[in-house]
């Protein structure tokens, strides 16, 4: 008689860290500060004592924060926390940054793009749509589930 032997199973104190993509806060700005650094750093110090100071805030300070080649200053939560938990506070951060020339702010979020070759340039959109709804059911773009 052969016995499968199955894998011990070990618990870990640590929880599993959430992807970095879903633990980014974004704020837009018009433009870049000359010295990104200790621009990232003083809002990174902005952010987290409003945090720690605002009783409606239950969540952890933020642990990273810099400044993208494309003007976005980029905050990202403990590994335990996602970044949509904080977007009722955005406000909050948007008037605590007052110092920053901020345009938008935004949690990140995942998403796909198709990339499709071969459809001639006189096509329409809905043509090219309609083309893929019939050939590909599975992915009706029109509609969501």
């Amino acid at each position: 008689m052969v016995k499968s032997k199955k894998k011990a199973w070990k618990k870990t104190i640590l929880p599993k860290p959430y992807p970095t993509a879903d633990r980014l806060v974004i704020f837009g700005l018009t433009t870049a500060p000359n010295d990104r650094k200790e621009a990232a750093d003083h809002a990174l110090q902005v952010i987290n004592k409003t945090i720690t100071n605002h009783t409606d805030i239950p969540h952890p300070p933020f642990i990273l924060v810099h400044i993208t080649a494309t003007n976005n200053l980029t905050f990202t939560t403990v590994p335990q926390h996602l970044g949509v938990s904080y977007e009722p506070y955005l406000a909050i951060f948007e008037n605590a940054l007052h110092d920053f020339p901020i345009t938008s702010s935004r949690i990140s979020q995942r998403w796909t793009r198709f990339i499709i070759h071969g459809i001639p340039t006189t096509r329409t959109p809905n043509d090219t749509c309609t083309k893929i709804e019939t050939n590909y059911p599975s992915l009706r773009m029109g509609q969501t589930p």
